[in-house]
């Protein structure tokens, strides 16, 4: 098991797109803070909470295409074949592959919350002492963390994105798939509540100090979602065909 897991990290580490991908997430944190809100406005300028959600709603774009491609290269140039060669037991292969991918998402997201809260929560106007104007702080219990809200809402995203990826087998349309929905249901479910449960919605009250007031947004929905999509993505890659996709 410790050679599989350690080729599967390899090849995470020889991809110049998940490098890419995942740096880019990581500039967006420590960048877009400073373009939205430059330092010296304070109490003048937008909450922290405000420049936390709309920073990590542009970072968890270039994550989710990471953790596409953590899932869906493997489905290129035939290397799914070479390893279901050298590990006939897919449920073992895809283990192995789990465990690695989580050696990665784990860093990557850390990094990219620690960093956008902690720029966010120093440039922007200071919160009210009301814990539901933290967010995630009564979705977590007393006493949790930004930061701590925001890992988990990009971890289990990112998990969607890499059991969306086993299940298309294709990176670019897990990528393209949830960016979308990213991208639109926040817009839909203003007029139509029940989109809120969809991803991109779901679980977004990890970023938001009224989480009651957002339809979906529990992390439940979210974690739900992520389950849901390992599950199928799982079951797919265990069941096609070497060479299907």
């Amino acid at each position: 098991m410790t050679g599989i897991i350690r080729a599967a990290l390899l090849q995470i580490a020889r991809s110049r797109g998940i490098l890419a991908a995942t740096l880019t997430a990581v500039l967006i944190a420590g960048g877009l803070p400073l373009i939205l809100q430059p330092p010296g406005h304070g109490a003048d300028g937008a909450p922290a909470a405000v420049l936390t959600q709309a920073t990590i709603r542009t970072a968890q774009l270039a994550l989710i295409t990471a953790a596409s491609l953590v899932g869906g290269t493997q489905f290129r140039d035939g290397h799914h074949g070479t390893a279901v060669l050298a590990v006939p037991r897919r449920g073992r292969l895809l283990t192995a592959q789990g465990i690695a991918a989580a050696v990665w998402a784990v860093p990557a997201a850390t990094i990219t919350s620690v960093t956008a809260v902690v720029l966010t929560h120093a440039l922007g106007a200071p919160a009210m002492a009301d814990a539901d104007e933290t967010p995630g702080a009564s979705l977590l219990g007393p006493g949790a963390s930004v930061a701590s809200a925001v890992t988990m809402y990009l971890l289990l995203m990112m998990v969607l994105a890499w059991g969306l990826a086993l299940l298309l087998r294709r990176a670019w349309a897990s990528a393209a798939a949830l960016c979308t929905l990213c991208a639109v249901v926040p817009v839909l479910s203003m007029m139509i509540p029940a989109i809120g449960v969809l991803p991109g919605g779901a679980g977004v009250a990890l970023l938001s100090h009224h989480p009651a007031e957002i339809p979906g947004g529990h992390p439940w929905w979210l974690v739900m979602w992520a389950v849901a999509g390992v599950a199928a993505g799982s079951v797919a890659m265990i069941r096609r065909d070497v060479d299907g996709g």
